[in-house]
């Protein structure tokens, strides 16, 4: 039997009034502050909450900034490709009538030839646009660096007759297939650019080599790459291995056999085939498709 004493009364009454008063300031603390959780051992596992719901805001609002850079980046890419249409249409026009018989002179054809020259210039200058951040639209990565400045060279030759000079009679495309992606929702990327090589590019393209590949066996582990996919290629793998590799990397390019023993690549859908072997390897190179002199992209093929 325990006696209660004067002391232990107002003990537990000094304890209760601390408490309370602990309380209130807590509550007072919360209706200054507007917060129900001021530090994590207020409410533990509210806490917790607040934190991942504040690390979801964050990852929104980045994905919100990404897809508003990605707009603004697809717009700029619209705006240019819409700026071409008028060019293939006026060109269009003055093939026909070429076709047609109408520049019955030479001074009627070397006034649209120089027109459809000045219209190839402007179209090379489309098809350079660098957008609000100063990086060329169409370059892939390569976008208005100091080795690579404009991603479309024209190439030019003087012509004699007549009075029109200079003729674009190419173009050479310098910058690479890299396509810029931004996150817009958990690991779900969208493309921001339309690198130069598919965008430009209006037929299908076909690579014969013109080397015979009977008997040939890779002579060690190596990597190619092709359109920006790399494909390893194992030491002895022939020339049907090779095949059967490219044909499954998912690629919209077709390998086959042309000939007796010739490896052909055909693009399945219209754009620059894209051709390297990487680092030290020389597979592209010993089947007669990359140029061994300049085995690097672009303008590296040896067809």
């Amino acid at each position: 039997m325990y006696r209660v004493t004067n002391q232990m009364i107002n003990n537990t009454m000094t304890h209760n009034l601390q408490r309370h008063n602990i309380e209130m300031d807590n509550i007072q603390n919360k209706l200054a502050t507007g917060r129900n959780v001021r530090i994590p051992r207020d409410n533990p596992i509210a806490a917790t909450n607040q934190m991942m719901y504040r690390t979801r805001l964050t990852e929104i609002d980045q994905y919100i900034s990404n897809i508003n850079e990605s707009m603004s980046r697809l717009n700029e890419v619209d705006t240019a490709l819409q700026s071409t249409l008028r060019i293939f249409q006026r060109i269009r026009v003055l093939a026909v009538q070429g076709a047609n018989g109408i520049y019955s002179n030479f001074e009627t054809k070397e006034a649209a030839a120089t027109e459809i020259n000045q219209l190839l210039e402007e179209l090379v200058a489309i098809a350079n646009t660098k957008g609000a951040t100063g990086k060329s639209i169409f370059g892939g990565f390569q976008t208005g660096t100091k080795e690579v400045q404009d991603p479309f060279v024209a190439i030019y030759m003087t012509l004699t007759a007549g009075r029109q000079g200079d003729a674009m009679i190419g173009i050479e495309y310098r910058g690479n297939t890299g396509e810029q992606l931004r996150e817009v929702a958990k690991s779900e990327y969208l493309g921001i650019n339309v690198p130069g090589n598919k965008v430009f590019w209006g037929t299908e393209q076909i690579l014969t080599s013109n080397t015979d590949a009977t008997g040939y066996r890779a002579a060690s582990n190596q990597v190619i790459v092709i359109d920006g996919k790399e494909i390893t290629i194992s030491a002895g793998d022939n020339i049907d291995l090779i095949i059967d590799k490219i044909n499954n990397a998912g690629l919209s390019v077709m390998a086959s056999k042309d000939g007796i023993n010739n490896l052909k690549l055909a693009t399945t859908t219209p754009h620059q085939i894209w051709l390297e072997d990487k680092g030290s390897g020389t597979v592209l190179q010993d089947l007669g498709l990359v140029n061994r002199n300049f085995p690097q992209p672009p303008n590296n093929l040896d067809t």
